[in-house]
């Protein structure tokens, strides 16, 4: 379940004011985790428990044992599961208009630390290994046709709360075949 956005009670109450971060926060997930090939089953912005918001994947770990199991293959999931896991804080983090600590990211923080676990060998490599995949993370969704799409489903959040997975694919074609409209009608320019 990568995304669950959990956090302290006591940012919580200030944070369900305003559930715009929390929006952009889960969209940064279905984004990049649809971009990453991750099948997104849900997402939703309605408060549970100690939850916020939650982006939930089909995740099938059948055959998948990155314990006993270091191939490329099994590297490679890895990484496109720590890239969705980032890129909940990193969406929320660009929308907020600064990267510095945004309370709710922990069980996030803790999910790509212990996945980035089973690929490096030492707590220096792990945090090399986070910060090249964060970095990784950033300029994914730098990329404008990205950034459309998690903006226009932050939005479709905020109106609705929760989507499921033909939503959540319809919203964020729609917001990409918009941006390439825009973009040809601007003189076929593609470039960011």
């Amino acid at each position: 379940m990568v995304g669950e956005h959990d956090i302290g009670k006591g940012h919580m109450a200030a944070l369900e004011k305003s559930p715009k971060p929390t929006a952009y926060h889960e969209a940064g997930h279905a984004v990049i985790g649809r971009e990453m090939h991750l099948r997104v089953t849900s997402c939703s912005i309605i408060p549970e428990g100690d939850t916020l918001g939650c982006c939930r994947f089909d995740i099938r770990w059948k055959d998948f044992h990155p314990d006993s199991d270091m191939s490329s293959k099994v590297r490679y999931r890895l990484e496109r599961d720590i890239i969705a896991t980032l890129a909940g804080p990193e969406a929320e983090a660009i929308h907020h208009g600064s990267h510095e600590w945004l309370p709710g990211h922990e069980g996030d923080t803790r999910h790509a630390i212990d996945l980035a676990g089973y690929v490096t060998g030492d707590v220096e490599e792990t945090g090399a290994y986070l910060d090249w995949l964060t970095i990784r993370t950033r300029s994914m969704l730098g990329q404008p046709i990205l950034w459309a799409a998690v903006h226009a489903l932050a939005l479709e959040l905020l109106a609705q709360g929760e989507l499921g997975t033909r939503s959540i694919r319809e919203i964020m074609n729609d917001a990409t075949q918009s941006w390439l409209d825009r973009r040809r009608d601007k003189g076929g320019v593609f470039a960011p």
